[in-house]
């Protein structure tokens, strides 16, 4: 047999709702690939903020979701740390995970 079918949001077509869905979700990856190593929590997490607009509205306002992310997601006296490789020293698996959350996060989706 041949299966059909489709794939709804709140019962709408989910090709209807492309710009709801990149408002309002998220990726959030599950590895450490998605990190740069020689980067502080708080550099990268500046990084993401720039790329995903936050910067657009001032960079004041940037730097806010910067820390306030940061305090989110336990990360906060982790700001200066570098991230580190997967061999060892910088942040655990479980930080960087939050990292990873963070990041996601630091666009502000609802």
């Amino acid at each position: 047999g041949r299966a059909t079918g489709g794939v709804f949001i709140n019962g709408r077509p989910i090709r209807s709702m492309a710009g709801w869905l990149k408002r309002n979700a998220a990726y959030v990856i599950q590895s450490d690939d998605g990190h740069y190593p020689d980067l502080t929590v708080r550099e990268q997490l500046t990084f993401a903020a720039f790329l995903g607009g936050v910067a657009s509205k001032s960079m004041r306002s940037a730097f806010q979701a910067v820390e306030q992310c940061m305090a989110d997601t336990g990360l906060a006296v982790k700001g200066d740390v570098k991230i580190g490789k997967a061999t060892g020293g910088g942040l655990s698996g479980g930080q960087k995970r939050r990292l990873s959350v963070a990041m996601a996060l630091i666009r502000a989706p609802s």
